[in-house]
């Protein structure tokens, strides 16, 4: 079973991490590696990234 889950892990890091989505120019790719919005909302005190990272201190420095 945990060779299993680490297959299944290893595969998972693959498909959505590792190879990351690239977003169209003007967006920004959250740190989700799956939702792009768009720059112009970046900071904006309305989170619209799944993860909040459109607003997080990092993004906003």
């Amino acid at each position: 079973a945990l060779l299993l889950a680490v297959i299944f892990y290893i595969i998972y890091w693959h498909l959505f991490v590792y190879d990351q989505q690239s977003c169209d120019p003007g967006e920004f790719l959250c740190h989700d590696h799956v939702t792009c919005v768009s720059q112009s909302w970046l900071c904006d005190g309305d989170p619209d990234c799944p993860d909040d990272s459109d607003e997080s201190l990092d993004t906003c420095e």
